[in-house]
């Protein structure tokens, strides 16, 4: 006789009952970055590393993620009509969630303007939305002051990001 219950089969059906349970708790994160920058039009590189850390974060978090192309805005009221579409969207593909982020730029004093450098961020600041029913949830700042030589690079922005993310993230954890 064989045996009623394979070890095998037991650890693969617990995993795939995991991947389940874990897929049905996950929550739809959308996210766009508004990039403010009176020096260009363009965006910026520093802002797509932003763009990627955030959704690797949230990604890695075991959230099903999607952004907005990033967006250059030079009013508030550009910023709004801006995330507020996208906010529309996000609702409109069933997503919890939308965070808005706002990249200041000021690349006035900057000895490398161009340079993909955490000096040339101003500040980040970011609006949680429920997007099912367009409530913003949370809003926050990170001005950037003091920059050590170690952390102004690429890496550096990441950090800063993943910062943002995970301060973002444990409000909606904890909600």
């Amino acid at each position: 006789m064989g045996k009623l219950c394979r070890p095998k089969f037991v650890i693969s059906l617990l995993a795939l009952m995991g991947f389940v349970v874990n897929a049905a708790t996950a929550a739809a994160i959308s996210f766009q970055i508004i990039q403010h920058d009176s020096s260009q039009e363009k965006v910026r590189s520093a802002s797509v590393v932003v763009e990627n850390t955030f959704f690797d974060y949230f990604f890695n978090q075991g959230n099903i993620v999607t952004n907005f192309p990033t967006a250059v805005s030079f009013s508030e009221p550009e910023d709004q009509a801006i995330y507020y579409k996208s906010l529309d969207e996000s609702k409109e593909g069933l997503c919890n969630y939308f965070i808005a982020l706002i990249m200041e730029y000021d690349v006035s004093v900057s000895y490398n303007p161009e340079a993909v450098v955490l000096r040339n961020i101003k500040e980040i600041k970011w609006e949680l939305f429920d997007a099912r029913n367009g409530t913003k949830l949370s809003s926050g700042i990170r001005n950037i002051e003091k920059v050590k030589d170690s952390s102004d690079n690429r890496n550096g922005i990441a950090v800063l990001s993943r910062s943002i993310a995970s301060d973002i993230n444990k409000f909606i954890i904890e909600r």
